[in-house]
């Protein structure tokens, strides 16, 4: 079975629950204030970061088509806080840590660990990202990319068709089956550090 198709399959469930938080039915129903999305945002804004980071050291190098795909999203987000009026700087919060430093740990238990954070958000951000975008533009009245930058990317005009070449991208990568088990289960915690950052706000 496929790398992608495996962290599909095991992350069903948790990305369900994700999906059916009441801080995402309240984003896309256009029910946040503008406090409560700023500091959702201040929260993103390490995880980024340090994924942006990672990904770029340990990732890019497998990855032919990188350069393409405008992934890192941690300068957007810090757009996306300026236009709010917000100076880009993380919030002291303990499921922010707690995510931040997961991150950290899958990269130091393997080089390519982190590939469970980056199918988990990038990919995410690419897919149903994008409609909570158009749900944030609209609530706070937002008729170009200032404040929603987060959610635009480069490739968005060919949306499915960088999906699929990402996906490609990380199925062909050399991976062990021990690596590939430890990927699994740590897509699902990315998950449930969503999940609790989600708890937090």
């Amino acid at each position: 079975m496929l790398l992608t198709t495996r962290l599909k399959t095991a992350t069903g469930q948790l990305h369900r629950a994700a999906e059916r938080h009441p801080f995402v039915s309240s984003m896309l129903g256009g029910r946040l204030s503008s406090a409560q999305y700023v500091r959702y945002l201040q929260q993103l804004l390490p995880v980024y970061q340090t994924l942006d980071r990672l990904s770029q050291e340990h990732i890019a190098p497998k990855l032919a088509s990188w350069s393409e795909w405008d992934l890192p999203r941690a300068q957007a987000i810090a757009s996306d806080l300026m236009h709010f009026g917000h100076t880009p700087a993380p919030v002291d919060s303990g499921a922010t840590s707690a995510y931040v430093e997961q991150i950290r740990a899958s990269a130091d238990r393997y080089r390519l660990g982190v590939v469970a954070h980056f199918y988990t958000r990038y990919l995410g951000d690419l897919a149903g990202g994008q409609m909570i975008g158009r749900a944030v533009a609209s609530a706070f009245d937002l008729h170009d990319e200032n404040g929603v930058r987060f959610y635009r990317f480069a490739a968005a005009q060919a949306q499915h068709p960088t999906m699929v070449q990402i996906k490609q991208e990380l199925d062909r990568l050399a991976l062990t089956a021990t690596q590939i088990d430890f990927l699994e289960h740590e897509a699902q915690r990315s998950f449930e550090s969503s999940i609790a950052l989600f708890d937090s706000i």
